[in-house]
C-alpha cells in the first residue's frame, strides 16, 4: 500500500488538526445546544408545536441569508469573520440560558433567530 492512502496524513499537520479539533468541539456544542434548548422549552411548555417552532426559528434566517453569508465569505478575511462572530455569538448561549432561569419563554424566539443568522453566516 503507498503512502498516498494514507488516512491520516492530513492530521499530521499541527494547523489542520487544531482546524479538525475546533470544528469538531464546535459542532458538539451546536448539537449539545440545540438538544438543551428543546428539551428545556418542551420542559417550560409541554407543546410540542413549540419544538416545531424552534427548528423555524432557526431555519427562516438561514435559508434567507445563506446567500449573503456567501458573499461575506468570499468578501471578506475568512480569519476575520470567525472571530467576529464568535465574539458576536457568546452572548447568546448565556441570554437563553438567563431567559431559561427566569422562565421567560415568551422572549426565547430573539436569541434562537440571532443563532439562525450567527449559523448562516459562518457555516
Amino acid at each position: 500500500m503507498s503512502s498516498s492512502s494514507d488516512f491520516f496524513a492530513a492530521l499530521r499537520h499541527r494547523d489542520f488538526s487544531l482546524l479538525s479539533l475546533n470544528q469538531l468541539c464546535l459542532t458538539l456544542a451546536i448539537l449539545i445546544q440545540e438538544v438543551v434548548v428543546a428539551y428545556s422549552l418542551y420542559q417550560i411548555t409541554k407543546n410540542p408545536l413549540m419544538l416545531g417552532l424552534i427548528g423555524l426559528v432557526e431555519l427562516v434566517p438561514f435559508i434567507v441569508l445563506s446567500l449573503w453569508g456567501g458573499y461575506i465569505a468570499d468578501y471578506f478575511n475568512r480569519q476575520t469573520i470567525l472571530k467576529l462572530g464568535f465574539a458576536l455569538t457568546c452572548p447568546i448561549p448565556a441570554c437563553l440560558a438567563l431567559l431559561f432561569f427566569l422562565h421567560a419563554q415568551q422572549s426565547i424566539e430573539l436569541p434562537l433567530f440571532l443563532l439562525g443568522v450567527y449559523g448562516c453566516i459562518l457555516f
